[in-house]
């Protein structure tokens, strides 16, 4: 059981390493993807009704979802320069609209977009350019990942020697001198008389 522990920690931990340092903009876990916040396009002004705006350094979870079932006021990420599903280039603002048919532009539906910090609204975004839409935002913990994506090696190196550590106050506070500490207690003795 201890080794099965120790082999899901490791698990753990690497999956968690790898999913924040890769760049792949097409991962998905369970049919959400997290973004970093780059910038302040979303803080919500002081007097706005909406209060699930985010700042720079945020992390955002965003569900992908059939485009169709999107409404006035929900928060979505689109591709900004294509339609390509894998694009690294997005933009996550609220719709403040929706049209059927937009002018100069191919027909179908489209949401217009703008950031609650800002003053215009964005070019329209169609359906297919559209990741999903935000369900959730963690404050802050987008720098802690920028710092880890930037600073791998040295990442791996604290979270090495975190494990050390959990492992040798395990072994130290569960030392015993009669018999192996990760075997648990020793089987009571019963002196014959």
């Amino acid at each position: 059981m201890t080794l099965l522990f120790y082999l899901l920690t490791v698990s753990i931990l690497a999956g968690a390493a790898l999913f924040t340092v890769s760049k792949d903009s097409d991962k998905a876990f369970f049919g959400y993807r997290f973004y970093s916040v780059l910038t302040n396009s979303m803080v919500s002004p002081k007097g706005s009704p909406h209060k699930d705006g985010f700042s720079a350094g945020d992390i955002i979870i965003v569900q992908m979802i059939n485009p169709k079932q999107l409404k006035v006021d929900d928060i979505i990420t689109y591709n900004i320069l294509t339609t390509d599903p894998k694009s690294n280039a997005v933009l996550t603002h609220r719709i403040i609209d929706i049209q059927e048919d937009v002018p100069n532009r191919a027909e179908g539906q489209y949401f217009i977009t703008k950031g609650d910090a800002n003053n215009g609204e964005d070019t329209p975004v169609s359906v297919d350019q559209v990741v999903g839409k935000v369900v959730y935002s963690i404050p802050k913990v987008g720098v802690i990942l920028g710092y880890l994506r930037e600073n791998f090696f040295v990442s791996l190196g604290v979270l090495v020697a975190l494990f050390a550590l959990i492992i040798s106050l395990r072994y130290y506070f569960s030392y015993s001198p009669s018999g192996d500490p990760f075997e648990g207690p020793p089987s009571p003795s019963y002196a014959r008389r």
